[in-house]
């Protein structure tokens, strides 16, 4: 089943962390994940995501990180995260896909990127590729 299907049917597993700065962008987003069938926490920002982690490095299957945050960035975040836990996938979620992000992907530690505003398939299926069977 592909993430589409797994969208439609609620059927999609895994444990979400979603990092985002803006809270209705977390409670919207995170709504419709748990709509699709993953578990998810969320965090206001990296310094907030990576002290869940710090806590608990086995909390999530995959960590969705905004880009542009306050306290701390994504890309800080991604450093740290990986730190902790260097298995976990990470993905980057951004308001658009240029250099910078492709450069965020290749040296700071992103599996994947996606663009915002997203819909729920296109999240699903970004996921669902990074998510343990």
């Amino acid at each position: 089943m592909n993430a589409v299907e797994a969208s439609r049917q609620g059927s999609a597993k895994g444990r979400i962390l979603l990092v985002d700065d803006e809270e209705a962008v977390r409670r919207v987003t995170a709504r419709l994940l748990r709509h699709v069938g993953y578990e998810v926490e969320t965090a206001q920002d990296g310094r907030e995501a990576v002290e869940m982690l710090q806590a608990d490095p086995a909390r999530c299957d995959v960590v969705v990180l905004d880009g542009n945050m306050p306290r701390m960035s994504g890309r800080d975040a991604a450093r740290h995260i990986r730190e902790i836990r260097a298995d976990l996938p990470l993905v980057l979620a951004t308001g658009f896909i240029d250099e910078e992000s492709e450069d965020m992907l290749a040296t700071h530690g992103f599996d994947d990127v996606i663009a915002k505003p997203y819909d729920i398939a296109s999240l699903s299926r970004v996921i669902a590729a990074h998510v343990p069977p």
